[in-house]
């Protein structure tokens, strides 16, 4: 745990900031699967900052602050079922997750315990009455000490002390230290803890966007229209970690759907179903977009943490949004996300798998849900550019059949031929495979 942390059982602020973060979602979020929906976000997020090799199981948050280590069950059953397949490399991912627990308890348990001092328990009064004294151990299970850890609580007569043994309104900082923090619980102080305030980065400076889609340039004709372009890209370029592949996946989403507009008849907004963003607000997949908005109130900024929220809540159970980075092929990676975000997790899956299928002349049927072996066997596609260019027209015929309907022919010998109507995304499907 050193550097990446901040040194040797150094706290980094940063990262101490994201989980006050990620904890108070967690305690906002209703439902035990909503709570684990959160737990796994800030998971993502904390491995932006320090790396997923870095990091113990997802849930192992949740199992800290809800004093539960039930929650570390579905590990450890993914670890005896990878064992059963001989996958040794998933073992020793899960393996090294386990291992990694000891030494992120050793510097973060103080942030979570902090939390738990700071915070009402009703939303883990349950846990802690039945799991009162379960302890966490060095080699991931609940062994020697208490899953509190932290300080005692102050002896009657004494002053309020914060966490680690802080004065009341500071928590523990660099090396130990105290460190005040302000409002929402974040650190205003450096990690050397010299008084100084933290500084805040400035936006970064971005170039001018690529250049509007041919077959899209007369929805985006007038000033109003490229000024909004220019703005989306603006801030896209500013989520945080945001790779070239992302920034052009989302390009090409939002010129697609025309930027800004409302589809006719539905509730989607720059291609922004009602639905799909309620869930990214349950999901703690949006931070910055407030629950019971409607997708016609969505600012610009908000759209583009919107358009990363999709794929995180879609993806999340195979590494989030980060799955556009995966894929190796620019030209396949915005069919992928083109075919998700218009047919939805379900139909949309259904069509790449189904698409592979035929491509690999495999006999599997599809079952809609994008998980690791989906993504490998695209991947596995793109690499082979024959392959790909047949994948992605399979894709374009099985959009065209779903959105449109299919047309039915009999032979003379009586069979019947199914093609789809053309639709008029056939200027989409071009444009995609000219990237």
């Amino acid at each position: 745990m050193k550097n990446r942390h901040g040194g040797n059982d150094i706290v980094n602020p940063r990262v101490a900031n994201v989980m006050r973060e990620g904890l108070q979602r967690i305690r906002a979020t209703e439902g035990a699967f909503g709570k684990s929906v959160a737990a796994w976000r800030l998971h993502m997020r904390l491995a932006h900052i320090l790396g997923k090799g870095q990091l113990p199981p997802s849930d192992y948050v949740l199992a800290r602050v809800t004093d539960d280590p039930g929650h570390l069950g579905k590990r450890r059953r993914e670890r005896e079922e990878a064992g059963r397949r001989q996958d040794w490399g998933r073992v020793d991912q899960i393996d090294q997750e386990f291992a990694n627990m000891a030494p992120f308890e050793r510097i973060y348990g103080r942030v979570i315990d902090q939390f738990k001092r700071e915070n009402d328990s009703l939303f883990i009064s349950a846990y802690v009455a039945e799991r009162q004294g379960r302890t966490m151990g060095e080699s991931g299970d609940m062994g020697s000490h208490a899953l509190g850890g932290g300080s005692e609580e102050p002896a009657a007569g004494q002053p309020s002390r914060g966490g680690g043994g802080c004065p009341g309104g500071q928590k523990i900082g660099a090396g130990g230290a105290c460190q005040p923090y302000g409002e929402g619980g974040l650190y205003t102080e450096n990690s050397g803890g010299s008084g100084r305030k933290k500084s805040t980065a400035p936006r970064k400076k971005i170039g001018p966007p690529p250049p509007i889609p041919a077959y899209k340039e007369r929805y985006f004709g007038d000033n109003k229209k490229k000024e909004e372009w220019r703005r989306f890209h603006k801030e896209v370029n500013q989520l945080p970690g945001v790779t070239p592949v992302e920034v052009k996946t989302y390009m090409e989403m939002f010129a697609a759907e025309g930027g800004m507009a409302k589809a006719p008849g539905g509730s989607a907004f720059g291609g922004v179903q009602q639905k799909a963003l309620d869930e990214m607000i349950q999901g703690g997949y949006v931070t910055n977009i407030p629950p019971g908005t409607k997708t016609t109130e969505l600012t610009i900024e908000q759209m583009a943490e919107a358009y990363r929220g999709f794929f995180d809540n879609t993806f999340h159970a195979i590494g989030g949004h980060d799955v556009l980075n995966q894929i190796g092929n620019e030209t396949t990676t915005v069919t992928v996300a083109d075919t998700i975000f218009r047919h939805g997790s379900k139909g949309g899956s259904e069509i790449l798998q189904q698409a592979a299928n035929e491509v690999l002349a495999k006999k599997d049927k599809p079952d809609g849900v994008m998980d690791s072996k989906t993504l490998e066997t695209i991947e596995e596609i793109s690499a082979d550019s024959v392959k790909n260019n047949k994948f992605l027209s399979k894709v374009e015929y099985l959009h065209n059949g779903n959105a449109h309907g299919w047309e039915e022919n009999k032979t003379p010998t009586g069979n019947v031929i199914k093609k789809p109507y053309k639709g008029p995304e056939s200027a989409r499907f071009d444009h995609i495979r000219g990237l």
